[in-house]
């Protein structure tokens, strides 16, 4: 931390900050709490310093009272456009394979909306029992969709690498390995893509076969985004 923002910007620091900081920032995880203290400080700052410049921050195509959900930014890649179909919000229905072969059905929600100024996709899934939050957004230069995704319980973190197809599918693929050794694939799928919905797919893909284990049936919401 420099002298310049403690002359600068002491007064907005609380006091027992600035008589422990030297002491503080020799401890790893304080130290990581005691930076986050001082930048929001520094904020608030920075911002009285700047109220009189003329500067927009780059965040112009987020959700709004006027737009909910937001807007694509015109200078994303145009593949963003490919997921549109799931901007808004969705009332769902659930299956999902159970160990034994079994399928438990259930009522879920999932609902996306334009982040990262109209670069990327916000979507969140949830259920009564289960809730998963995924960011979308095309990587040109793997010419594919990257989909970062969480979930809990239990926790999750996983990446999915995927592409549009000819016949309007969205095909998301991460690569397994199972406990024998051999390799597989997660394949999440969206199909029967129209304006007022779509069916989704997760499948778990191996040389010889492909073992569906969730489903999910998904109606767009009366009012939101591209409800006729």
């Amino acid at each position: 931390m420099n002298s310049h923002f403690w002359r600068r910007c002491g007064d907005a620091t609380p006091h027992a900050l600035r008589q422990g900081k030297d002491a503080i920032l020799h401890s790893g995880i304080a130290r990581l709490l005691l930076i986050g203290l001082f930048a929001a400080a520094h904020l608030g700052c920075a911002q009285r310093s700047v109220v009189n410049q003329d500067y927009s921050l780059a965040n112009t195509h987020k959700p709004t009272l006027e737009a909910r959900f937001g807007g694509m930014n015109p200078e994303a890649p145009q593949e963003t456009m490919q997921f549109e179909f799931l901007i808004g919000d969705f009332d769902c229905h659930d299956k999902l394979r159970q160990n034994d072969g079994s399928w438990t059905q259930s009522r879920s929600r999932w609902r996306a909306e334009y982040v990262l100024n109209g670069y990327a996709i916000l979507d969140q899934y949830w259920n009564e029992q289960y809730a998963g939050i995924s960011i979308r957004i095309f990587d040109p230069a793997k010419a594919k969709w990257r989909v970062l995704f969480s979930g809990a319980p239990p926790s999750f973190v996983g990446e999915w690498l995927g592409q549009k197809t000819d016949d309007n599918r969205m095909i998301m693929i991460q690569e397994r390995s199972l406990p024998d050794g051999r390799r597989a694939f997660s394949r999440l799928t969206f199909y029967d893509i129209g304006r007022l919905g779509f069916e989704w797919r997760g499948e778990l893909v191996t040389d010889d076969m492909a073992q569906p284990n969730w489903e999910i049936s998904c109606r767009r919401a009366i009012g939101t985004h591209g409800d006729p």
